[in-house]
């Protein structure tokens, strides 16, 4: 069985962005002018040079891979809070499709099992778990799917918390006295955005290891 790919594509790519990356290439590049030039190599003194040499590419190594290990763990961090996120959106969408379809049934038997049941509980739970996920993961445009995560999980609250409230007998006046109605269901299309947007980022992290595998 093989193991576990590494983008080594995605991680060069890490390490360009690195702020040290060019002070340390151009560290390198003066050690190795320097001592193509002046290093006395056909000399007594030549192994002394290779032991020097050597142990400055120790050094560098011995910086380098933490670095890497460094890399992989933010990789690794960020993948489990997409994951996370993920999972968080999917029961959103499935808790605002029950809170839409009681509304729309507008059926008394709909409405108390509706409340018997979850009765919209769970929004709490993952307005939660969605303003527990760090920004710090994300970056730019990123940032945005769990702001409008969070945005259409509290809405779902909201209209949970009125709907627990809603008299038995007036459920058949639901599908045309409930507020804000539209509003659930523009909240509802914007969780299934977050979740396009969270699958764009899976198939692209998808590309990136089957191109490093053909690499």
């Amino acid at each position: 069985m093989r193991g576990k790919v590494i983008p080594y594509k995605s991680v060069a790519i890490a390490l360009i962005k690195r702020p040290w990356f060019f002070p340390m290439m151009i560290i390198l590049l003066f050690i190795a002018v320097f001592g193509a030039t002046y290093a006395p190599w056909g000399a007594d003194a030549a192994p002394a040079w290779v032991q020097a040499v050597g142990s400055v590419a120790a050094i560098i190594a011995a910086w380098l891979i933490p670095q890497l290990h460094d890399h992989h763990r933010e990789k690794k961090n960020r993948e489990d809070v997409i994951a996370s996120i993920h999972w968080v959106a999917v029961m959103g969408k499935n808790n605002l499709q029950a809170l839409i379809g009681v509304i729309e049934r507008s059926e008394v038997g709909y409405l108390k099992f509706w409340k018997s049941t979850s009765s919209g509980a769970d929004f709490k739970i993952l307005l939660d778990a969605a303003n527990a996920v760090p920004l710090t993961t994300f970056s730019g445009s990123d940032i945005s799917y769990v702001i409008n995560l969070r945005q259409a999980l509290s809405f779902g609250d909201e209209c949970a918390e009125v709907l627990r409230n809603w008299t038995d007998g007036e459920a058949p006046l639901l599908a045309g006295a409930f507020p804000k109605i539209n509003n659930l269901t523009h909240h509802a299309h914007q969780i299934d955005w977050v979740l396009e947007q969270l699958a764009g980022m899976a198939d692209a992290a998808g590309r990136i290891t089957k191109a490093s595998t053909h690499a």
